[in-house]
């Protein structure tokens, strides 16, 4: 069984990196694993499946958005096929479920298997087999706690950025909107 997905440019995998045109970094979650190794996100399965889900791609978002990094959450599935969602518009973000008779860990070491430019990729996972498979591959590793940090230093650097673009009047401009409303 074959997986096929978009295919977008890659760069050099690593957490500061920021794109050039050519390639682009691809991160690679195993969904349910990381899920089941942050203690808040496992706290939410326990009462959620679908939230502890979103919270996690909520996490692997900032690291989309802030450092233009495509994402791919695996998870385990219970459909006929393979099955792509994407919560936005864009290609770079997907949720990737199994079919049934298969498993993420399955589909991650595929992707892997299939990846042209290995070294791009990111897997993040606690499965040892995960883990072999993808440093035998050429990819990199991380742990969910990296993850997070990851997250929080890019959702960071965003905030920094958007502030430093808005303009100088902003504040005054609101002052001005709450007088029109009067």
């Amino acid at each position: 069984m074959q997986i096929s997905l978009f295919v977008i440019d890659r760069v050099e995998s690593h957490p500061r990196v920021r794109l050039d045109l050519k390639k682009q970094a691809h991160l690679l979650i195993d969904g349910y694993n990381v899920i089941h190794g942050l203690p808040e996100l496992k706290g939410i399965l326990d009462r959620d499946k679908e939230l502890a889900r979103d919270e996690l791609a909520r996490i692997a978002r900032a690291i989309h958005d802030g450092d233009n990094i495509r994402v791919t959450l695996v998870f385990d599935g219970a459909g006929v096929d393979h099955e792509i969602v994407r919560p936005g518009k864009e290609l770079t973000f997907s949720y990737l479920f199994a079919s049934a008779s298969s498993t993420a860990d399955e589909v991650i070491e595929r992707l892997l298997a299939n990846e042209m430019e290995p070294t791009t990729v990111t897997v993040v996972t606690r499965d040892r087999a995960i883990l072999h498979a993808a440093l035998e591959a050429g990819a990199s590793t991380m742990t969910s706690e990296d993850l997070v940090k990851w997250a929080e230093r890019s959702a960071g650097e965003e905030r920094e950025r958007a502030a430093r673009t808005r303009p100088a009047d902003e504040d005054e401009f609101g002052v001005d909107l709450n007088n029109l409303l009067r």
